[in-house]
């Protein structure tokens, strides 16, 4: 019907104003993020080495930007918006508890049997097409988001 749709996927994106969970779950960046800032464990399924694409969230917005000032060129297209790095869930753990200065310890438990063993967007096409890519390195993402929470969590 030639509608002036485009589809956009976002890959685990996290930043400030992000709730700690989702459809009963917790996030992983904000929940990390405040058990370090308070000391306490975090907790990670199975081993650790699942990995994940995670994207800073004002990445996210100049991606769905671009969607909408590109129009003529990304209607009716998909777009993968994220870094295209892998990052294991151990990785952000230990990233959370040094940019926290946090003394938390990291508890190992079971696995969930969903869960998947590695998470990576392909952003080429979004690149390409979009002249698109994110500017922020996980550890400057973190290290904004952690100080949005110290401020939250210290009110």
């Amino acid at each position: 019907h030639n509608y002036p749709v485009t589809v956009v996927r976002n890959f685990n994106t996290y930043g400030e104003n992000q709730s700690n969970t989702y459809r009963g779950f917790p996030a992983v960046v904000p929940d990390f993020i405040t058990k370090a800032l308070t000391n306490k464990k975090l907790t990670i399924h199975n081993s650790g080495n699942q990995t994940r694409d995670l994207m800073y969230v004002k990445d996210a917005v100049d991606a769905y930007k671009r969607v909408i000032e590109k129009s003529n060129q990304s209607k009716g297209q998909t777009f993968n918006i994220g870094t295209g790095i892998q990052t294991s869930i151990r990785d952000l753990a230990q990233k959370i508890i040094t940019a926290s200065d946090s003394k938390s310890e990291i508890d190992f438990i079971k696995g969930r049997p969903a869960d998947l063993e590695r998470l990576e967007a392909d952003i080429s096409k979004t690149s390409e097409i979009l002249e698109w890519s994110p500017k922020f390195s996980i550890e400057d993402g973190l290290k904004i988001t952690i100080e949005w929470y110290k401020n939250l969590i210290n009110k």
